[in-house]
């Protein structure tokens, strides 16, 4: 069930993760309420998160369609972007199996 990954070596950094391009709905969830957003990319350590309103840097709890919620932490943020760093990686297996069957715009 491997996914196959989408990789590119201008934007790639060594010691980063394989990262796989998608497009599914995401909610994060914080302190101060929810907001929708749409997964751009995922890796079993990570999520990049296109939303129009940014949230601040701190604990998430993350929800994607098919998946229980997870915990995690918004480590970075741009205009119109989140990296959300996971509390405990997916399994590769489970990450595959959801990019299968939600994460190409489903």
């Amino acid at each position: 069930m491997g996914a196959r990954k989408a990789k590119s070596l201008s934007t790639r950094r060594v010691g980063q993760p394989d990262r796989t391009f998608v497009k599914a709905p995401v909610t994060l969830n914080a302190d101060y309420g929810g907001v929708e957003g749409v997964v751009c990319d995922v890796s079993e350590q990570g999520i990049k998160i296109q939303l129009d309103e940014p949230p601040e840097l701190g604990p998430v709890s993350v929800k994607l369609v098919g998946l229980p919620i997870v915990s995690g932490e918004v480590c970075w943020r741009t205009a119109g972007r989140v990296g959300v760093r996971l509390a405990r990686p997916f399994a590769p297996e489970v990450l595959a199996d959801w990019i299968h069957h939600h994460g190409r715009g489903r």
